[in-house]
């Protein structure tokens, strides 16, 4: 009773082993003092990196809709991934309109007064907070007449 003793143990983990906390007791028999015992717990935490990329969706406006003549469009859209989103970019024609930082979701009006008639392809990326950024998108079609 008293005594004060320091063990360090090394944890290897198999290839199949899945995201998660794990529980490690050990206990220690004193067999000069029958009787005697004592135990100590640590916690082995296991992060596996994060390789899937964030799932984008873009609420409004609808793949393959027509826009207004004149006056704003909201194009909204929402992400999410495993590890946080870092950022999320809109783009229309391959311009980019707006990034939004550290939200899961992002919103722009758009001006389209002045767009030409045709076919515009609206695309959300949104990259995550994984060590190694994960990027994912999605893109829709819309027409002015």
């Amino acid at each position: 009773p008293g005594a004060t003793v320091t063990r360090t143990l090394l944890i290897t983990s198999g290839s199949y082993i899945s995201s998660g906390s794990y529980t490690f007791t050990e206990t220690s028999l004193n067999t000069a003092e029958q009787g005697y015992s004592a135990s100590a717990s640590a916690i082995y935490e296991v992060k596996l990196p994060d390789t899937t990329s964030p799932t984008v969706t873009i609420i409004s406006p609808l793949d393959d809709s027509t826009l207004l003549k004149k006056g704003t469009v909201a194009i909204s859209a929402k992400a999410s991934d495993e590890s946080g989103i870092n950022r999320i970019n809109m783009y229309v024609d391959n311009t980019l309109l707006k990034t939004c930082l550290n939200m899961t979701a992002c919103q722009y009006k758009w001006n389209v007064n002045r767009v030409s008639s045709g076919t515009h392809t609206i695309m959300v990326q949104a990259i995550d907070k994984a060590p190694t950024p994960n990027t994912g998108s999605a893109s829709i079609s819309v027409r002015k007449q």
